[in-house]
């Protein structure tokens, strides 16, 4: 179990991402690395019965996709939400979509 000094650091360094590298440095994979995740998922596809006699489909990531999605769960469960909240502000949320999503030229 992580200690309140490692839970406030993992808060401050998930807040301050700015940047895909930012992201990479956080999980420990490369650009590249999160590029191909990112753009091809690759996910273990199967079925398990339900108690109704139906099937209910598991989309498992394959181990690379697992591990990164792990850190950044971990990340994300660590955080200090009252803190995190607090901090947020619409400038930052709306720079970070207008840097990922550009407005459309029509």
């Amino acid at each position: 179990m992580a200690n309140l000094a490692q839970i406030r650091a993992q808060s401050i360094a998930f807040q301050a991402l700015k940047s895909v590298r930012d992201l990479t440095r956080l999980v420990g994979e490369s650009t590249h690395t999160l590029s191909l995740l990112a753009l091809k998922p690759h996910y273990h596809v199967f079925e398990i019965p339900k108690k109704n006699g139906k099937k209910r489909i598991i989309e498992a990531p394959e181990e690379n996709l697992k591990k990164v999605l792990q850190k950044i769960n971990d990340y994300l469960l660590n955080i200090d939400f009252q803190d995190f909240f607090h901090d947020v502000s619409f400038d930052k949320v709306h720079h970070i979509f207008a840097q990922h999503f550009p407005k459309p030229s029509f």
